[in-house]
């Protein structure tokens, strides 16, 4: 089944357990889950990087499920801002595959099947500790068995796969362990397409933890000489004081401060000019979100 309408790219594929044991209602929610989380964080942002382009979202559908053979049959729907940015994918993928726009969707599913199965295969070596391990060259392998039909070397898409989940390793671990758990219950494996591709093997599967031990790194951003709009104050204590940064802090967050700063100068000021790090996470949705702000040094004094 494939589908192209105005700005968005639809397209089935095939999500397949190696087991015939039936498993609970539970199970199967929570492995389709994990699946679809890694799908809807991560891969338009590594479509958008292998073809310079904008994926805004992405949504899975439940297609079908096979009773007995637990092949679930999933739709993947690639949605863009609009007609015009659909069609500077469609020209991108042209540029690198000669497929015509009308002959897409058949490329599109085999590349997402293979991003998957490098965001599967990654998700286990971090939940397993494994930092450069057999698993990544496992998968580079078979994501080259198909490089003259993706036009992708596996080298660069685990590169980009690396790249973009680099402050997020703990939730790609957690994901990948929900999805691969009712294999490891079941002592099977998980297949992906047409082309029923192993992610990794029923070994590694049956030696993956229950629960992923590691955080992940703060991200930090310095702005320079910057207004930092103080909301909230306390000239007795570190631990009172509120900031916004306009553009980049919008909602009201912890201001740091600097041991030797003057509190009662400050706090007379709605705005101050400084240099300053922002700490962020990366939420639910794959946004970047703020914690805190520190106050290294005030560029102006107030």
């Amino acid at each position: 089944m494939v589908e192209q309408v105005s700005n968005n790219i639809s397209f089935q594929h095939q999500f397949r357990y190696t087991f015939n044991e039936p498993v609970t209602v539970k199970e199967l929610t929570d492995s389709l889950q994990g699946y679809e989380r890694l799908a809807i964080t991560y891969l338009p942002r590594v479509l958008n990087s292998l073809f310079d382009t904008e994926v805004v979202t992405l949504s899975v559908l439940v297609r079908e499920i096979s009773q007995g053979s637990l092949c679930e049959k999933l739709i993947f729907d690639l949605l863009f801002k609009d007609e015009e940015t659909y069609r500077n994918f469609c020209n991108s993928v042209r540029r690198i595959t000669g497929i015509d726009a009308a002959s897409q969707g058949n490329y599109m599913r085999l590349i997402c099947v293979l991003i998957m199965v490098a965001l599967l295969a990654y998700g286990v070596s971090l939940a397993k500790g494994d930092k450069k391990a057999a698993i990544q060259q496992n998968t580079i392998n078979i994501l080259n068995l198909n490089t003259k039909e993706t036009y992708f070397p596996g080298e660069k898409i685990v590169e980009i796969v690396e790249a973009i989940t680099a402050n997020d390793k703990k939730k790609v671990a957690e994901n990948a362990i929900k999805v691969m758990r009712p294999a490891k219950k079941y002592q099977g494996e998980i297949e992906l397409g047409e082309q029923q591709i192993m992610p990794v093997s029923s070994e590694i599967i049956a030696e993956l933890p229950d629960k992923v031990e590691m955080e992940d790194a703060p991200i930090i951003k310095n702005f320079k000489d910057i207004d930092v709009q103080i909301r909230a104050t306390d000239r007795d204590k570190d631990s009172g004081w509120a900031a916004i940064i306009e553009g980049v802090v919008e909602r009201r967050v912890r201001l740091i401060l600097p041991a030797d700063i003057n509190k009662d100068s400050l706090a007379n000021n709605k705005t101050v000019r400084a240099d300053v790090s922002v700490q962020f996470k990366i939420s639910k949705t794959g946004e970047l979100e703020a914690q805190n702000i520190t106050l290294e040094r005030l560029t102006e004094q107030p």
